[in-house]
C-alpha cells in the first residue's frame, strides 16, 4: 500500500466521526500527488460555523487533536486549514493554486465539489 493511501484511509475514518459542523474536507499537496515520501500532509476543512463562535472553536479543537493524533501515528506533520464557506470562496489566489493540482476528497455533504464551487463564485463576481 502506498503511504498516501494509508494516510488518506486514516483521515477518512477520523474526519467522518468529527463535528456535524464539518461540511467538506480534502487532502492536497504531496499526499494527494501520491508522493512516495511526503514531507507533510495538507488538509483543508470547511465548516458551517462562523469564526469566534462556540461551534467554530469546537471544530478548531477537534482538528488540532486530529493533527496531534496523526503526527503521533505516522511521525508526519498534518497541516490543517480550517475555513468557513465564505472564507473558502474569498481566498481566490490561494485556492486557485490548490484546486489546479491533485486533491483527494475525504468527507463532504451538502456542498459542491471545490472546483465547481470556485468556478461558480468566480462567474458570479465577473457579472
Amino acid at each position: 500500500m502506498n503511504p498516501s493511501e494509508k494516510y488518506i484511509n486514516w483521515l477518512r475514518s477520523k474526519i467522518s466521526a468529527l463535528s456535524s459542523h464539518i461540511i467538506y474536507s480534502f487532502v492536497f499537496g504531496s499526499v494527494a500527488r501520491h508522493s512516495p515520501s511526503p514531507n507533510d500532509c495538507d488538509l483543508m476543512v470547511l465548516t458551517s460555523s462562523s469564526p469566534q463562535t462556540k461551534e467554530w472553536n469546537s471544530v478548531r479543537k477537534q482538528i488540532d487533536r486530529l493533527c496531534k493524533l496523526f503526527n503521533a501515528e505516522f511521525d508526519l506533520n498534518l497541516s490543517a486549514i480550517l475555513l468557513t464557506i465564505d472564507e473558502y470562496t474569498e481566498k481566490i489566489p490561494f485556492l486557485k493554486r490548490i484546486l489546479s493540482r491533485p486533491l483527494i476528497e475525504l468527507y463532504g455533504h451538502g456542498i459542491e465539489t471545490p472546483n465547481n464551487l470556485f468556478q461558480r463564485r468566480a462567474k458570479s463576481r465577473a457579472r
